[in-house]
């Protein structure tokens, strides 16, 4: 492919790209909200083993999140073989997990288009195809312990040791004025003045959403998220106090991140506190209460009681949800 930020000619890839003529690779150098975010099919849909990657106090739960993380992309080309096409500097991979993108766009299968890694645009560089000559050994012709018996390489072996090293050299000598940048293009005049407004659209949106929502259900509401108590609002009924953190979305997939102070204040609060998610809120004023509760190993998830949703949280100083494909 070309560009990969969208439909075009795809070739190789395994058995689906060849029937289908499509996949999710094909977006993975398209920028979105700031970020890219990388796809390839893995056995089973698995996903990803961290365990492959770096070792961990204790086991790698699934959907947990490891960063800083070099990932290289290669493609076979009919008349340089097995080549380097582009890569992500320090970016987030998921533990044996799919994530929905958070941005849904109105087009054919986007609400289709999982991701198991993350980067920052600017660190996602794609190669301009007449500079996609870096060639990479193909374990078939070049022996055990290289790429391409199958769609993931972990370069754990003394061979795949030597390649990485040989590859970071590569990514580190190319010069900037080679590479396509297409991944970060030039912001426009004024965007970060309409996202802000947007972003204030939204919230505003999602504190009025939630305050009626409580408010039906006879509670007595207040906004409180000027005095930094870890949550936006305070609900009343009858001596029963509800500490609510409200999150809003833009689109129809959840995605946000809690603060140290906010995270801190609903595992003390655990019984009374609630995160309080809008999705589409500039069009849709639906709220899902999640109540914060313990998993058998003893982290923290989110439980919608009324549906049964449950959010995972990625725990680090604060913590990240994120619903999982």
């Amino acid at each position: 492919m070309k560009s990969y930020s969208g439909p075009d000619v795809i070739t190789g890839g395994g058995e689906h790209i060849a029937k289908f003529k499509s996949g999710g690779e094909m977006w993975n150098f398209a920028p979105d909200a700031g970020k890219c975010y990388g796809y390839v099919m893995t056995g089973k849909f698995s996903g990803l083993d961290l365990r492959k990657v770096r070792s961990s106090g204790r086991p790698w739960l699934s959907n947990a999140e490891l960063a800083g993380v070099d990932i290289v992309f290669i493609a076979r080309r009919p008349d340089h073989g097995q080549v380097v096409v582009g890569w992500y500097r320090n970016a987030t991979v998921f533990h044996k997990s799919y994530r929905k993108r958070p941005n849904p766009k109105p087009k054919p299968h986007w609400d289709k288009l999982d991701y198991l890694c993350e980067v920052d645009c600017e660190n996602a560089v794609l190669l301009p195809e007449s500079e996609r000559t870096e060639n990479v050994p193909y374990a078939p012709v070049h022996g055990r312990g290289l790429p391409g018996h199958s769609h993931v390489w972990y370069g754990g072996s003394a061979e795949g040791k030597k390649l990485t090293d040989r590859l970071r050299r590569y990514m580190n000598r190319k010069q900037p004025g080679t590479i396509l940048r297409s991944a970060n293009p030039p912001p426009l005049n004024g965007e970060k003045r309409l996202n802000k407004k947007l972003i204030l659209a939204v919230e505003n949106a999602s504190m009025l959403a939630t305050t009626k929502h409580f408010e039906q259900a006879g509670y007595s509401v207040r906004e409180v998220h000027r005095d930094c108590c870890g949550w936006d609002l305070t609900a009343e009924r009858s001596g029963n106090i509800l500490r609510l953190e409200v999150k809003g979305h833009i689109g129809d997939v959840v995605r946000f991140e809690l603060t140290p102070n906010e995270y801190a204040k609903m595992a003390l609060l655990n019984k009374d506190y609630r995160v309080c998610v809008v999705r589409k809120a500039l069009v849709s004023d639906t709220v899902e209460v999640f109540a914060p509760r313990r998993t058998p190993d003893g982290l923290w998830e989110l439980w919608d009681k009324s549906n049964g949703t449950v959010l995972k949280l990625g725990e680090f100083i604060a913590a990240r949800a994120s619903e999982i494909a």
